[in-house]
């Protein structure tokens, strides 16, 4: 099966870095096309996988209405052309059997190109479609691109499947985790007395909506005099600087949190093995939640909302904790917990590898297979 892959950006997002374990692991010839350069090109290419790079994006960015000009109108049809010919030339000469579509803009753009029929594309589905996570402009322009261009969806979760409505066939499968995270050997955390300090991470992009507030909130608000170490990692997407200012100015009022915010961390299982405790606390359903599963994989005790993907992760009380997504006072009791310890977060801790193995690339890659041999043998049938 020869399947071709496009990206519409080369920054290393999820999404992005997903593409490097798929080119790895999914047993096809994989072709990507990026529209821009960038350091996942770079990633791409050591993983054995030929990328063409078209200088695009930019010119399929159009300025908002009030100030949109001529000019920029006719840079962004002409784009759009050269992104048809591109994916058709591509197709052609590399006798694709499948396109996949990585974003929801890269199924915009695709939508808008008026592609034949004859092109089987399959939308890569992550994210929300409905209000808050979207406008309910952009949740109308979404369904409405992915149901025009998809021979077929490949949904995240059973979560974000649910936010599509399409009579197109739908798969779930789990995003691709880098392969560090279950093959680099485990470090176990050390043994702790309830005196000793709990090491507790929320890793993930500084954004209001994933919750690290809520989290620190929680923290400081414990009943246990056990002393903490808190880490808050991640990068700033968007020009987020505010909020990881906000979180900055609340550890410096809470001295005895001991809170570190070193921003984009490039070692992510070095980071994860550094701690005892990973907390995930995102304010609305979170469509998958890898950082869970990595957190999972290293053999951590994850705590996490109890909506969207995470939900379909954890089992409660068996290899993760689970708390009502934003109720502060549930989060600060089941960190109380936590906190406490006990001989049943060392069997929860073992539980949390078996389930996270899973999510192994390699499941991955025989999942997502399955799902594009179906899209192709339709097609062949039909």
């Amino acid at each position: 099966m020869k399947v071709l892959v496009l990206g519409h950006t080369a920054e290393l997002g999820g999404a992005e870095i997903g593409m490097v374990s798929m080119a790895r692991y999914l047993p096809a010839d994989v072709r990507v096309v990026l529209l821009e350069d960038g350091p996942l090109v770079h990633r791409l290419q050591a993983a054995g996988c030929t990328v063409e790079v078209r200088d695009l994006n930019a010119s399929l960015t159009l300025p908002a209405r009030d100030r949109r000009t001529s000019d920029d109108v006719a840079r962004y049809v002409r784009a759009l052309t050269e992104l048809r010919r591109t994916i058709l030339d591509a197709v052609t000469r590399h006798g694709v059997d499948v396109v996949l579509l990585n974003t929801l803009r890269v199924t915009r753009l695709v939508a808008a190109c008026a592609l034949p029929r004859r092109v089987r594309c399959v939308t890569m589905l992550r994210d929300g479609l409905r209000p808050p996570h979207i406008s309910g402009r952009d949740a109308v322009v979404d369904q409405i691109a992915v149901n025009a261009v998809s021979a077929a969806v490949v949904a995240n979760s059973t979560w974000t499947a649910g936010q599509l409505v399409t009579p197109r066939p739908t798969s779930v499968v789990p995003p691709f985790v880098a392969a560090d995270f279950f093959e680099t050997p485990l470090v176990h955390p050390p043994v702790h007395s309830a005196d000793d300090e709990l090491r507790v991470l929320m890793l993930g992009r500084m954004a209001h909506w994933k919750g690290q507030l809520l989290g620190l909130r929680a923290l400081a608000a414990r009943r246990t005099s056990r002393p903490l170490a808190v880490t808050v990692a991640g990068g700033t997407w968007f020009g987020e600087t505010a909020h990881q200012e906000r979180i900055r100015r609340f550890a410096r009022e809470h001295p005895q949190l001991r809170v570190d915010v070193p921003g984009h961390v490039d070692d992510v299982v070095g980071l994860i093995d550094r701690h005892d405790v990973l907390l995930h606390t995102s304010l609305m359903p979170e469509p998958f939640g890898q950082v869970v599963v990595q957190g999972l994989a290293r053999g951590r005790v994850v705590v996490a909302a109890d909506q969207g993907g995470p939900a379909e992760v954890i089992r409660s009380g068996h290899d993760g904790l689970l708390y009502r997504m934003g109720d502060e006072e549930e989060l600060t009791g089941t960190l109380d917990r936590v906190a406490a310890g006990g001989p049943e977060f060392a069997a929860m801790r073992a539980t949390a590898v078996r389930t996270a193995q899973e999510y192994h690339p390699e499941r991955t890659a025989e999942r997502l297979t399955a799902a594009l041999e179906r899209v192709v043998g339709a097609y062949a049938r039909a």
